[in-house]
Formats: structure tokens, sequence, C-alpha cells
């Protein structure tokens, strides 16, 4: 499949605004199912079909189920893996269940909306000569790092389970209850916050502090509440 497409929708750009501009993929990704079974792991091949250029290539798997077998990175609900890819050239990876032995609990990530997550795949003209040109620490997910005025290729597909066992039903519970308790704070905090800034304009009413102060100190409690939404 090449994937001249993306999912993301964004909005048109002013002709002198200089920063990356979405794209579609330029490269071939094989298969095409997105469906992980329980038993064996899923091979993927990413061929790059650029017309010239060579890619920095960014696959990353954000889930709480399947992982991307022997990762460069593996961080909480992410395992990645990053490289550079001449013209034709493939890169290919596994997709699978993780450790069902591992009792360690993985921290829940603003990234996911589903237990099974989604796999994103990012490419654009290559800044950088070789694999030691990427400088994030180890077990770091590697950020994309994209020039001014460049174009780029991003696209994910939700993952699925092909069925359901004893410890899939048991991690999908304890997802729902993590995902309830984060709302379960969230709710509070934003509570606090409401009753924070109206206590904080009353004071300042009180004490005949100038509008115009009143209306900055306004303005850095929205700017804290909206940091706790996660809408900025």
């Amino acid at each position: 499949m090449s994937c001249y497409l993306t999912c993301y929708d964004p909005p048109p750009r002013r002709t002198h605004d200089s920063g990356p501009k979405i794209a579609a993929l330029h490269v071939d990704l094989q298969p095409v199912t997105f469906s992980i079974p329980l038993n064996k792991s899923v091979k993927y091949s990413i061929q790059n079909n650029h017309d010239c250029l060579e890619q920095e290539v960014y696959v990353t798997c954000n889930s709480l189920l399947c992982e991307i077998r022997d990762p460069k990175v593996r961080n909480g609900v992410s395992t990645q893996i990053y490289g550079l890819m001449k013209k034709g050239e493939t890169m290919v990876f596994e997709l699978g269940l993780r450790d069902q032995n591992d009792t360690s609990s993985i921290p829940l990530s603003p990234l996911i909306f589903s237990p099974a997550g989604y796999l994103e795949i990012c490419h654009y003209d290559a800044q950088k000569k070789s694999d030691s040109d990427w400088k994030n620490k180890p077990n770091e997910v590697a950020k994309y790092d994209m020039m001014i005025g460049s174009t780029y290729g991003r696209w994910k597909e939700n993952l699925v389970l092909e069925a359901e066992s004893e410890w899939v039903k048991k991690k999908n519970e304890e997802f729902i209850e993590k995902f309830q308790k984060s709302l379960d704070d969230w709710e509070l905090e934003t509570e606090k916050i409401e009753k924070g800034q109206k206590k904080m304009m009353t004071d300042l009413m009180a004490a005949n502090v100038p509008v115009e102060k009143v209306v900055v100190e306004e303005k850095k409690i929205e700017k804290k509440k909206k940091r706790v939404l996660g809408c900025c």
C-alpha cells in the first residue's frame, strides 16, 4: 500500500508561512492490515518511494497492549524505531503483544485513548547523516526535527487485536480504571482552579486593584486551566 494520504487535516497555511507542511506519505507499507494476533507478531516493511532525497523515517507504536519488537526506544506506552532511508531502501519491523509475564504497570498516557493504541509513521528530508546524529537519551522517544519550510508525511492507524485473552481483558479493565481516575483528577484540579480564580478576583476587586492588572491575572489563570485541560 502506498500511503499517499494523511489522517491529519491541518488548517490552510498562509503563503508567507514558512513552517513545516503536512504532506502525504511517500512510502510503501506492507501488509495493510493492523489486526494483531495474540500468539505471534506481524512483520511489516516500509519502502522509501520518495523521488530522490534520503528520508528520516520514524515508526512509533503508542499502545498499552502492543509493541514494536526490538525497538530502539521503549518508554511507557511508546516503542519506536527510526533511521535514514535512501530511495528504494526498506525498513522492516514487527508488531506484537507486549510481554504478558511483565507485571510492571505502564503509566497512563495522554497519547492513547484506547488500550490497543495506534501506529504512527512520519518521514521528511533527512537532516542527519548517520544514526549517531540522533541525540535523544537512551529510551527517550525521538522527536521529529524538520527544518523550517520543509514538507513531511505523517500517517497513523489504530491497532486492534484479533481476539481477547484473560491478559488482554485485565489490561482493558486496568486502562478503564486509570482513565476514569485521570478524569476524576482532572475534574478536581479544574474545580480547584476555578475556586481559586473566583477568590483571587474577589480579593483583587476588594483591594481596588486596577482593572488592567485584574485582566492580566485572569488571563494567567485561564492559561493554567487550559494546560490542565490538555488543550494547549
